[in-house]
């Protein structure tokens, strides 16, 4: 799972939005995997991580995904939110370099 994160998160640097989706996938197999193992610290950063990787899918024009970020954010945890808000700051900066 460590190399397709890392795998993933580089192609989502470098590539187009289907490469930002690929590493959504690869983020929610990773977030139910921790799930499953119970650590939950893993799973809120990823969860996090992935939050802000659908909220950029949604910024690229997908209603859909739009309409589910907004519908899952209630749902969420403070935590996750804080970290989704930090994952959402460093991939802007990333698409500004």
């Amino acid at each position: 799972m460590t190399a397709a994160l890392a795998q993933a998160r580089h192609l989502d640097r470098i590539g187009d939005i289907d490469d930002t989706r690929q590493l959504a996938s690869v983020l929610t197999r990773a977030v139910i995997a921790e799930q499953d193992r119970g650590d939950l610290a893993a799973t809120a950063l990823l969860a996090g991580e992935l939050l802000a990787v659908l909220s950029d899918i949604a910024d690229d024009g997908d209603e859909d995904m739009a309409i589910g970020v907004n519908a899952s954010v209630a749902d969420v945890s403070p935590r996750v939110l804080s970290i989704a808000r930090y994952f959402g700051s460093k991939r802007r900066e990333l698409t500004r370099d």
